[in-house]
Formats: C-alpha cells, structure tokens, sequence
C-alpha cells in the first residue's frame, strides 16, 4: 500500500517518526530509500515498511499479508510527517 506524504530531507527525522508511529526498526537505508521492519504484536506476521524521499515529497509503502492494516499503517506514517 503506498502513500504520498510530506517532504522529510534528515533521514535522522524520517527514522524517528516511523519509529514512534509503527514501532518498527531501521534495517536499511541507500540514498533515498529506508526500509524498516517489524512484527505485529498480535498475529507476529511481519510488517516491512520503505519510505522514499523524492525531489518535492515522500513515498511511504506498507507491506503485511493484512491489507487493511498496510493501508492503515502507511496512512499513520505519511500523517507523522506531516506533524511539526
């Protein structure tokens, strides 16, 4: 599931925020791309989140075998950054 969201430039702050919204760990990061993973408390199915940092806006993509909680996921991310 993907989602446009704000412009984040440090990958620092992007680090952060996916951190306190999804509690998901970095595990790689090239350029312009992070990705992070993670399980889900309740089901232990994986959770792997990227986000890419484009020239005007960032792209945040869910990926869990549920459908409705990547969108879900995606669309709390995308709004973290958003928030000052």
């Amino acid at each position: 599931c993907n989602k446009k969201a704000a412009k984040l430039d440090d990958e620092s702050a992007i680090c952060k925020r996916v951190f306190e919204t999804a509690n998901v760990a970095c595990i790689t990061s090239t350029g312009s791309l992070l990705r992070f993973a993670g399980r889900m408390t309740s089901s232990q199915d994986l959770v792997l989140l990227s986000v890419k940092v484009d020239e005007d806006s960032t792209t945040v993509t869910a990926n869990c075998p549920n459908m409705a909680i990547a969108s879900l996921l995606a669309n709390q991310v995308a709004q973290a950054f958003a928030r000052e």
